[in-house]
């Protein structure tokens, strides 16, 4: 069966035989979260995190082989408008409750402000290749 968008002259969503419809960010992000409720419904439990797989992402986004910047983008809009937070972590995509996220402490530059100072003016070159060692090990 080949994809094919639908047009915009069907009025009342139904499609013709034979053509696909891709799901709009909006929709591919109700469908998360659809999942997530779903699974919390089958664990017996509040579920605040889960980790989606590149498979499944592809699956929520009707089989498209790559989401562009722009959709994602409007995905993880449409999920922080629901409380829900999406983003890449390299092998997968996260998703994580909002409400579980506000509790954990915040942090502010002024901790730093000195060594912001010397990056500001170039003086920081030395602390930039140990910090690259401590977090890259490079």
């Amino acid at each position: 069966m080949s994809k094919s968008r639908r047009t915009s002259d069907e009025e009342d969503g139904s499609l013709k035989e034979g053509q696909f419809r891709w799901p709009s960010p909006r929709q591919t992000a109700l469908l998360v979260i659809h999942l997530v409720e779903k699974t919390a419904s089958e664990f017996d439990r509040d579920v605040t995190r889960v980790r989606l797989s590149e498979e499944t992402m592809q699956k929520l986004c009707g089989g498209r082989t790559r989401v562009s910047t722009e959709d994602f983008a409007d995905m993880q809009e449409y999920l922080l408008q629901a409380r829900w937070v999406l983003f890449w972590m390299g092998d997968g995509y996260a998703v994580i409750k909002l409400d579980a996220v506000e509790g954990w402490p915040r942090v502010a530059s002024k901790r730093i402000g000195e060594d912001l100072k010397k990056v500001s003016t170039g003086r920081y070159k030395k602390e930039f290749q140990e910090l690259e060692q401590k977090a890259f090990g490079r």
